[in-house]
């Protein structure tokens, strides 16, 4: 199967349906922890 992830429908889907679980992700680093999940800042909430 080919095709895109929308991220941003993904990630906001989960509020929108009133899940309050976790959500995990799997990725392979690109060097350190932190470089390989600069992608997910937009979506990430502080504490």
């Amino acid at each position: 199967m080919d095709g895109e992830i929308n991220y941003p429908w993904l990630f906001n889907l989960p509020d929108e349906v009133d899940c309050d679980g976790w959500i995990d992700c799997e990725y392979i680093p690109r060097g350190n922890t932190l470089d390989g999940l600069d992608w997910f800042a937009l979506w990430a909430k502080k504490s």
